[in-house]
């Protein structure tokens, strides 16, 4: 694994998500035995940096990820749950020409921070 190999090499790697672009046009609701499920795609975006022990420099490697959503209702819940992702190869490029996208922005992410691998 080539984690594995680079691990000894990082001192620290932070992580956040920073929030999505969501496509209403691409919005998928089927109902199938007693269960309503729906897809959706979008554009994830995530805070990524780390830090190598020979120089301590932090680096910037975010990302952005194209993922289809899928969930389903629970009736006892009341709510929808995620019940799968799946990347879908869509980039920022491509989510920029959405005519109706709804971008979902986190105002202050909650950051990861996994220190001295």
């Amino acid at each position: 694994m080539q984690f594995a190999k680079l691990k000894t090499k990082i001192d620290e790697i932070q992580s956040a998500y920073r929030g999505m672009i969501v496509d209403p046009e691409s919005l998928t609701l089927t109902h199938f035995g007693d269960h309503w499920n729906v897809s959706v795609d979008t554009v994830v975006s995530y805070t990524y940096v780390y830090t190598l022990k020979s120089d301590k420099q932090m680096r910037d490697a975010s990302y952005q990820r194209g993922i289809t959503f899928r969930l389903i209702y629970d009736s006892e819940q009341k709510r929808w749950l995620v019940s799968g992702i799946s990347d879908n190869f869509i980039n920022e490029q491509t989510a920029s020409g959405w005519e109706h996208k709804k971008e979902v922005t986190i105002p202050d992410p909650i950051k990861h921070v996994w220190p001295n691998l």
